[in-house]
């Protein structure tokens, strides 16, 4: 692999359903095709010859059509807008791996994200992935087709509204345990949503993590995805 750039992974599987609150701040309503998107730049990157991780799983889930449009681009225009994904990915993967004290991993908004199988955790490792619903069916439905040998003890699937206040109950259901130190990423999640709805997302994760959890994130200017989604 080459060096990360200076700047801005066989368990039984389970998945946790709930009704959504109907209530939502996301600013992007189509996250099923962002998640796609996103695997596709990560099949990208695997596919080079000296790339910064390896996702065997990106290109089944973005799909082959999306993976054959978006690299049919100019190839300075696929580097200009996969770079950030691709150096979030590895950066996250980096500090992941550097959580060994934590048994959980709570991926906020996880989309299409594989580290459940393509990352070596510590054994009775735990893995919940929540997402909307819409996003886990698409995503399940995909890795149905292919062989997913994951490296945690446990991956848990659960339904969830991230911008609303019900899914630390919903989490609950699902076996997690906050009395155990976790650690909680929130990748590609925080700029899609409401300074309010941040906020108590935050304040969910704070009360429940034990202490030796860890939390990262990352975040862009309001006024930069003001304009993307003009």
């Amino acid at each position: 692999m080459r060096p990360v750039p200076q700047h801005p992974s066989t368990s039984r599987s389970e998945s946790v359903r709930a009704a959504p609150s109907g209530h939502t701040e996301c600013v992007e309503s189509d996250v099923t095709a962002t998640a796609r998107v996103t695997a596709a730049w990560r099949a990208r990157e695997t596919g080079r010859s000296d790339p910064l991780f390896h996702d065997p799983w990106a290109a089944t889930l973005a799909g082959p059509d999306l993976v054959a449009a978006l690299t049919a681009q100019p190839p300075e225009l696929q580097d200009r807008a996969s770079s950030y994904t691709i150096v979030r990915t590895r950066v996250f993967d980096d500090w992941l791996l550097s959580t060994t004290g934590c048994l959980q991993l709570v991926l906020l908004g996880a989309g299409f994200d594989t580290r459940a199988f393509r990352l070596s955790w510590p054994t009775g490792t735990q893995v919940w992935e929540l997402d909307q619903a819409q996003v886990l069916e698409a995503k399940e439905a995909a890795l149905a087709r292919v062989a997913t040998d994951s490296g945690c003890a446990r991956r848990h699937a659960v339904v969830a509204d991230l911008a609303g206040d019900g899914w630390p109950a919903v989490l609950a259901t699902a076996e997690f345990r906050p009395e155990v130190p976790t650690a909680w990423l929130a990748e590609g999640l925080l700029p899609y949503l409401q300074p309010e709805a941040v906020e108590t997302l935050v304040h969910h994760v704070s009360m429940l993590s034990a202490s030796g959890s860890r939390f990262a994130a990352d975040f862009v200017s309001a006024d930069l995805m003001a304009a993307r989604n003009a």
